[in-house]
């Protein structure tokens, strides 16, 4: 009976081929992920022009934040989200305003509880801040729509 036996050496060669390869590929691995993660932080500007004063929204991994000014009183920036959200069919399920913070939490028609926008409202030193965040994967452009009827309805 003859063996064929292989010999030594094309085995290591064989090992060292396919450990450069799994390297090759772990390393364009990492690098995807990483410029997904990257360019999941940088931050996107626009201004939205409605009216007489515009307003500069950033949206930022999944929430898009816009300063309005002080005249834009808390509660009218809630009652402005709740008049928007349910022209187009949301529901509010939560809903809350005082002259300092404001939430609204609504769920998007025909589903239960996702997607649901949330919007959240606070009075700041010399203007009023509101950000609006659809969960759970975001969504800049229904939160800039929502944010661009809210704007309109407040008259900015």
């Amino acid at each position: 009976m003859l063996h064929m036996r292989r010999p030594v050496r094309g085995l290591l060669a064989v090992w060292r081929d396919q450990v450069m390869k799994l390297k090759r590929v772990s390393a364009f691995a990492i690098l995807a992920v990483a410029t997904c993660l990257l360019t999941g932080c940088i931050r996107h500007t626009t201004t939205q022009n409605n009216g007489p004063q515009d307003t500069t929204a950033k949206y930022r991994l999944t929430t898009l934040s816009a300063k309005l000014p002080p005249d834009a009183r808390v509660p009218a920036v809630m009652a402005a989200a709740d008049q928007t959200l349910r022209s187009r069919g949301y529901t509010v399920v939560e809903s809350s305003a005082t002259e300092e913070t404001g939430e609204l939490i609504a769920h998007a028609p025909r589903y239960n509880n996702f997607p649901r926008i949330v919007i959240a409202s606070s009075r700041g030193v010399g203007n009023t801040n509101v950000s609006l965040r659809v969960d759970p994967f975001g969504d800049q452009d229904l939160c800039r729509s929502v944010l661009d009827g809210m704007l309109q309805r407040l008259g900015l």
